[in-house]
């Protein structure tokens, strides 16, 4: 996969690896009816285009993906970009996307999310982060039975 050559061996400062944010969606993911092979390629990629810099270093690699997985990537950041925690105060989540960018944002919010309770209650912006992420997920109609078995799930890899 392209985002394991570039994310491959990397870690955050708690040392948690950066491929568990793909790993845990692709397999939240897979869990989704409507869940294809598009969704998925463009999932492991949206690290790699999140940001302008990330977009333009990573732009000629994005060929190897098909038409729609690319597409769905760079739309993905355009959506996911719309609303960040450092413009909560004046922005809200946008409330129509594409049904596999919806998928997409799901699976970021929730992983997120968990990562954010399971690891990291001591970071110095955790109220405004779970502010973010509930504001995310309540846009998105995510209920809390989805958040809950989002959670046993990543709670469960976690542990392997």
């Amino acid at each position: 996969l392209l985002i394991e050559k570039e994310w491959g061996s990397l870690k955050d400062s708690k040392g948690t690896p950066y491929m568990q944010h793909v790993d845990m969606g692709v397999a939240w993911l897979k869990t989704q009816p409507n869940c294809d092979l598009e969704v998925l390629d463009a999932w492991c990629v949206h690290p790699m285009v999140q940001d302008f810099k990330g977009l333009e270093e990573n732009f000629d690699k994005l060929i190897t993906l098909s038409t729609a997985a690319a597409v769905l990537a760079v739309e993905y950041r355009n959506q996911a970009n719309t609303y960040s925690t450092h413009n909560m105060g004046i922005a809200k989540p946008r409330t129509r996307f594409l049904e596999q960018i919806s998928l997409m944002l799901k699976a970021d919010k929730l992983q997120n999310g968990w990562n954010l309770e399971r690891n990291r209650k001591d970071h110095s912006r955790y109220a405004a982060l779970t502010t973010y992420f509930s504001n995310w997920l309540q846009v998105l109609g995510v209920t809390k039975e989805e958040k809950l078995a989002a959670y046993k799930l990543f709670d469960t890899m976690n542990q392997n």
